[in-house]
């Protein structure tokens, strides 16, 4: 349509409805291209949506089915389900470009050629060679992120341990040294976005100046073979260019988005693969049994958390593995194991059908740590079974070794019943105080009363602001230590299951309470269950049926209170020593626990919706955010000496066009001799004949120069402004992501037991991730074309000054939508900022309490949560893109 303006131009015809017809097949073509690029935009953006929403409905379901777990994990499926899924969505998007980049291409050589003949070929030739240039850039990106985010999966899970240990930070006054761990880990975080700044950098530069140079090669070989060259060629080659910038200008957005889609895929998957906690029906021949151990051997696995294809000796570094080295067997909720776990029925021993490859994957993911050795048990059903042992003996290890948690190295379990936990750690989750005893299970008002009374929690319901309907904090904030631990308690009783397994229960309350407890509970409610009690309580020992006694994870003695008392061995030695100090601290403990119960019940009085709303602003986003952002990148004279630096690259890109206009107006350099002789000899000339063949004339070699250095003009300004902004903009999300932390640290305790910690969360990754990786790309796409729209439309102004007309009614009508559609943009993605915290919140809630998920069956019923989260968050990320 463009030669078909300028040849009427250049040879204007009387029939003006030709040119009507021009002018009308021109705006259709442009309408339509527009409605069919939106439409495709559309299909994109709701593809991406769903492709998401499935893949993180995947994660939290492979999640619930691990067999490992634990605050780090929690802060890398946190980190998946925040920055790795807006990856997806744009690679998503992005994978809908690519199908229109080789018809776009195809369709521009053959036009080419048809104008130009094969000359035109040089320019194709250079973006072919472009493409393989840009996949190397991809590739550089690629590995950039890689390293990336194993230091940005260290940070957050740093900071996800420092948010749930804030109390005790704050006790013993660590606040500077957790700020200097942090602060190595962003630095180094830094220097990896600085390499991929410079690569992205580089890719904005080359991208937009393809064309040109393009234009350049083509036009340079055209001439000094002798060919002539008229304006109408010469700028249809032009903008057939300019519009194959299409496909260079979405490629590094394209290629960078499935680079990192792709190793956002990598990680996802190695979390895919991670070993379940397997499901295997099995039975026991002696029907009396309920449980049944032999010969078992028992390790905890420590899995590999960077899900990244390394030697396993890297988990050895964790917390959890140097913790299990120590000696402490205790399940403290870092890592949890392995076993084959069924309604009722379990078999521990390993499976001989295992492939190779599954081995190969679970020995790099996972180191194993011996625990327990040589374990032989056998407990009769409705038996109440005590288990005590020093600290560090192997108990808790053994009651997670019956849930299947633990890996069986030799041996087997059998399990003959449904399994029923209560953690040493209470697992408390946000939510109300009823639905934290039933975790999604139906209602029922007579048994949920029953289960009351027996825990000693009906007391505690009159003293909540809202009663059971109060909200209770995440971890339990608005709980004392002992109620607490009866809520953990009184949710295992009321999923009515056959064995229950107590881990040290009864240790968080006081001595009234306990032996409520053990009598009304433990021994009165669960008379006809399978118990399982972790004590150090010599009064409630040698009320149970049978006592196991736990020694450096083996079992040294076994039998009943009178028995072992006899035998004077393990257990008569630690029972002397209980009660000794018992009788020295007993009624002294009592009156603290006491004081400490009642002051919390205080406070609760005062209490009633506990978590506090996450508010998001209205309107549009005010002055002083820019302001502060532009203080932070440096300042306003950095700003300038940026923008500075974007304006000329601006002009640069427009000056070539300038260039070649004004190269192909002055034709063979006789025109003025021409001219003068049209008036002289009255002579009549087409404008072709007027200027002459451009390859004839004497300062050929001077517009090819100038055309050339333009280009290279236009490559230094582009890097030097792509460093610029992407530089600048991560050091003010440094210095904004210091200010941050700092103000986390000086928060009070309040601030933490009413704000959830995936708010927080969200807020140093998904927010972070912003501001390091999509802020500097689209912070410089939109001041690079942005300049470069303003720049042609004063241009254009310039050359047809009628042109202001139309365009003040187009600026109107622009601002007019601008101002209508940004507002909804704006308040999407505050929405859809917002409700992403409780997603947050509610994977790291369900990867603490993963034992106590399974074992209630809560797995397939799951905590109930709102729907309306996840459903308003998909909407608003439709209309965000």
């Amino acid at each position: 349509m463009l030669k078909l303006v300028l040849d009427y131009i250049t040879d204007p015809q009387i029939d003006n409805l030709y040119a009507g017809l021009i002018i009308l097949a021109t705006f259709v073509i442009n309408m339509g291209r527009g409605a069919l690029f939106n439409a495709m935009f559309v299909v994109g953006t709701h593809t991406a949506a769903r492709v998401t929403g499935a893949m993180q409905a995947v994660m939290y379901k492979k999640v619930l089915r691990l067999r490992t777990g634990g605050e780090r994990l929690s802060a890398q499926v946190i980190n998946f389900s925040n920055n790795d899924m807006e990856r997806l969505f744009e690679a998503c998007i992005s994978c809908v470009f690519i199908t229109a980049m080789p018809v776009l291409f195809t369709l521009s050589v053959i036009y080419c050629i048809y104008i130009l003949g094969p000359w035109s070929l040089l320019g194709q030739g250079v973006y072919i060679l472009f493409y393989p240039i840009m996949a190397l850039i991809a590739k550089a990106q690629s590995s950039i992120r890689v390293e990336t985010v194993k230091v940005t999966d260290k940070r957050v899970a740093l900071m996800s341990e420092i948010l749930n240990s804030m109390r005790l930070i704050k006790m013993y006054s660590w606040e500077d040294s957790f700020a200097k761990k942090i602060s190595g880990i962003r630095r180094e975080e830094l220097k990896k976005h600085r390499i991929g700044a410079l690569l992205q950098a580089v890719s904005s530069t080359v991208t937009p100046s393809i064309s040109i140079l393009a234009t350049i090669v083509t036009f340079m070989g055209y001439t000094l073979s002798g060919s002539p060259l008229n304006s109408a060629e010469a700028f249809t080659i032009f903008s057939v260019f300019n519009a194959m910038q299409f496909t260079v200008g979405v490629l590094p957005f394209t290629v960078r988005s499935i680079a990192e889609a792709k190793i956002s895929l990598t990680r996802i998957q190695k979390l895919l693969e991670l070993p379940e906690h397997q499901k295997q029906v099995g039975g026991l021949l002696n029907n009396n049994l309920a449980l049944q151990i032999k010969s078992g051997d028992f390790a905890w696995e420590v899995l590999n958390i960077d899900f990244k294809q390394k030697k396993s000796g890297g988990a050895s570094d964790s917390p959890a593995a140097n913790k299990l080295k120590n000696g402490d067997a205790k399940r403290d909720g870092a890592v949890q194991g392995e076993g084959k776990h069924t309604n009722g029925h379990a078999n521990g021993s390993s499976s001989p059908i295992k492939s190779s490859q599954e081995d190969a994957v679970t020995a790099n993911m996972i180191k194993s740590v011996d625990t327990l050795f040589d374990i032989n048990l056998s407990i009769e059903k409705g038996k109440l079974i005590g288990v005590c042992g020093s600290i560090g003996a192997g108990k808790s290890s053994l009651i997670s070794a019956i849930c299947g948690d633990m890996k069986v190295q030799n041996g087997s379990v059998q399990v003959n019943g449904h399994l029923a936990l209560v953690t040493q750690q209470a697992w408390i989750y946000n939510d109300t105080f009823r639905e934290n005893i039933l975790i999604g299970q139906q209602y029922d008002e007579e048994k949920y009363k029953e289960v009351l009374r027996v825990c000693s929690l009906e007391s505690d319901i009159e003293l909540l602001a809202s009663g059971e309907s109060t909200e209770i904090g995440e971890r339990g904030t608005n709980l004392s230590g002992g109620q607490k631990q009866r809520v953990n308690l009184g949710r295992a009783v009321y999923c009515n299951r056959d064995i229950y397994l107590l881990d040290d229960p009864l240790s968080a309350v006081d001595a009234k309470v306990a032996r409520h407890i053990f009598n009304q509970c433990i021994r009165g409610h669960l008379a006809e269950k399978t118990v399982i009690l972790v004590t150090h309580a010599p009064h409630f020992l040698e009320k149970c049926d049978e006592i196991v006694v736990m020694q450096e994870g083996k079992i040294m003695e076994k039998g009943t209170h009178a028995e072992l008392l006899e035998r004077k061995g393990e257990y008569f030695d630690m029972v002397g020593r209980e009660a000794a100090n018992k009788s020295e601290e007993h009624h002294h403990e009592e009156e603290e626990a006491k004081e400490a119960e009642v002051e919390d019940k205080e406070e609760d009085k005062e209490k009633g919706k506990l978590t506090t709303e996450e508010t998001r602003a209205t309107g549009s986003v005010s002055a002083k955010v820019y302001y502060t952002f532009v203080k932070v990148s440096g300042g306003w004279c950095i700003a300038g000496i940026i923008m500075f630096a974007i304006i000329i690259f601006t002009v640069s890109r427009m000056f070539s066009a300038v260039w070649l206009q004004h190269w192909l107006d002055q034709g063979d350099g006789r025109i003025e001799e021409r001219q003068m002789n049209v008036t002289l000899y009255n002579l009549t000339l087409s404008d072709a004949d007027l200027k002459g063949s451009i390859v004839e004339n004497p300062s050929l070699w001077l517009y090819q120069l100038v055309y050339c250095l333009s280009f290279l003009l236009l490559l230094l300004t582009g890097v030097i402004k792509g460093i610029g902004v992407t530089f600048r903009v991560l050091a003010g999300a440094s210095k904004l992501h210091s200010h941050m932390f700092t103000s986390i640290l000086q928060s009070p305790m309040s601030f933490f037991d009413t704000t959830p910690t995936g708010r927080i969360l969200n807020r140093f990754s998904r927010d972070l991730d912003e501001l390091d990786v999509r802020v500097p790309f689209f912070l410089e796409f939109l001041l690079q074309g942005m300049l470069f729209v303003v720049g042609q439309v004063i241009l254009v102004c310039f050359i047809y000054v009628w042109f202001v007309i139309p365009l003040i009614i187009i600026a109107i009508i622009f601002v007019m939508m601008d101002v209508f559609l940004n507002a909804g943009v704006r308040e999407f993605k505050r929405l859809d900022n917002t409700l992403k915290s409780p997603i947050t919140q509610h994977i790291g809630s369900s990867i603490s309490g993963l034992s106590i998920i399974r074992t209630s069956g809560a797995v397939q019923r799951g905590p109930k949560r709102d729907p309306r989260d996840t459903a308003s968050r998909s909407l608003a990320q439709e209309w965000l893109h």
